[in-house]
Formats: structure tokens, C-alpha cells, sequence
């Protein structure tokens, strides 16, 4: 380009922080084929989300994302190349608690990714030994803390199982989200007894789904986080994919029918 060699970022592996089960990403540096930093006011990368907005990248599972990028002249604010950009993105889970007191019941607030916490509540009418007992998930990978017991008498610790009052919350209930922006929530919703609480709780095995508005949608790499349910009292997973404004790629004058968001 101009007798200028630019090089496309080389894949990367991101690794997502404590109580999070994605990464937000930077749009990365230009650089030249000898690895010369280049300045933005020559040429700039945007990716599918601009070329100054983060963005946000879910667990890949071992397979990297795989997505477009175009290298603007500053100069003509054309597109004069197009970069494949690749990312693989780590979560550090552990494996998914089981109790090993078959009288306890475990409800984890971040599922088993790492810094999720999960507290107990005895089945069958008993109670804790030790109520503000606790387990986590460290960085490590391992569940760290100690169970406590179930004693039996007349008093119960299973709070969600014995409530009656039909304006009591259930434990297994999903607190209602807020709605991405351009967007809103599709949810198969359950039956509830919650009475004048439902506007405000999701039932225990709701299937939801994020739908973007017109002239909206979601980008494919975030496409499998577009669906999420209310298990135990708890999404089953954190991410909510933003609803992104569509656009083509016009890569050297050629207007490409790439899906583009920005």
C-alpha cells in the first residue's frame, strides 16, 4: 500500500478475568511487516464494531473466533485492506459443583466459572450447621472452602422449599435482566406463583432469547450467547450479546456483501 507493507495482527489467546465468562478486547495496533509501529493518523484497523469501540468476545471453547477487519487510510477513509482477525478466549471453570452431603443443596451465583460462590441450604427439612458456609471456585480451577452439615429437627433451613406465602420469592427464580440496548428479551416463560413479584423474576426453567431491533443484529461469533435459561435461581450464563447497527464491507472500491456491524 504505498509502498508500505502492513501486517495483520497475529491470532491471541485472552484469558477473562474473576467473575467473568468473557473478554473485552481492544482493537489492536497496525504495524508494518518489520514490526514498526504504525501511527493512527496514517491508517487505522476497525473491526466489525469500529474502529474505536472494545469489544466483547465469549468463551471459545478451544476454537478460536474467526472475523474480518479493514485497514482505513486516514488520508481517504477508504478500506484498503482486509485483515482476518482470530481469538481464542479462555474462562478458568471449575467443574461443576456437586455436594458431597447428599442432605445439602448447593446454588452457585456464577455457574462453576472461576470466583463463583456457591452457598447451601439442607433438603428434608434441616438445617445448616454453620449458615454463612461457602465454596469457590479459585484461579486454580479447584472448588476452595468447607460444606457444612445438616442437622433434623423441627426447624428447616430450605427457606425456598417451605416459603407458602405466594408473595415470597422463590429460590429458584431468576432475577428479570436488563435488556441489551437495540434489543429486547424473548423468554418462554414458566408458570409462577409469585403473584405480584412475576414482573420482576424469571421462573425456573425459562429459555430466553436476545432478538436485536430492525436495522440491528448480533454478530455471529456472539450468536451462541444469544441463548440462556434460568436454572437453580441463576442464568446459566452472564453474557448478554450487544445488538450492533449492520453494515457492508467496502474493501478497494469493491462493495463486498459481508454482514459488518458498526
Amino acid at each position: 500500500i504505498d509502498g508500505l507493507c502492513i501486517k495483520c495482527p497475529p491470532e491471541k489467546t485472552a484469558i477473562a478475568r474473576k467473575g467473568l465468562d468473557g473478554v473485552l478486547i481492544e482493537p489492536p495496533l497496525l504495524t508494518t511487516c518489520r514490526d514498526r509501529p504504525i501511527s493512527k493518523d496514517l491508517y487505522e484497523l476497525e473491526t466489525l464494531f469500529g474502529p474505536k469501540l472494545n469489544f466483547v468476545l465469549p468463551h471459545s471453547n478451544g476454537v478460536p473466533f474467526s472475523f474480518l477487519a479493514k485497514v482505513i487510510s486516514k488520508h481517504t477513509g477508504a478500506a484498503v485492506q482486509t485483515c482476518e482477525m482470530r481469538y481464542t478466549v479462555v474462562v478458568k471453570q471449575c467443574r461443576r459443583y456437586k455436594p458431597k452431603n447428599r442432605d445439602l443443596k448447593a446454588i452457585c451465583n456464577l455457574g462453576n466459572i472461576w470466583g463463583s460462590r456457591c452457598t447451601f441450604h439442607c433438603r428434608n427439612g434441616g438445617y445448616l450447621t454453620q449458615p454463612n458456609s461457602f465454596v469457590e471456585c479459585s484461579e486454580d480451577e479447584i472448588w476452595e472452602g468447607e460444606e457444612p452439615y445438616c442437622t433434623f429437627n423441627d426447624v428447616s433451613d430450605d427457606y425456598a422449599a417451605d416459603a407458602s406465602d405466594g408473595h415470597t420469592l422463590s429460590g429458584t427464580d431468576c432475577q428479570l435482566d436488563i435488556p441489551p440496548a437495540n434489543g429486547r428479551f424473548a423468554c418462554d416463560l414458566k408458570d409462577t406463583d409469585n403473584g405480584d413479584d412475576a414482573e420482576l423474576t424469571i421462573p425456573n426453567g425459562t429459555a430466553c432469547q436476545v432478538k436485536c431491533d430492525e436495522g440491528h443484529d448480533i454478530p455471529e461469533h456472539l450468536q451462541p450467547a444469544a441463548f440462556f435459561g434460568c436454572v437453580d435461581g441463576q442464568w446459566n450464563n452472564t453474557m448478554r450479546p450487544f445488538c450492533y447497527k449492520s453494515s457492508t464491507i467496502n474493501v478497494g472500491g469493491n462493495n463486498q456483501r459481508r454482514r459488518g456491524y458498526g
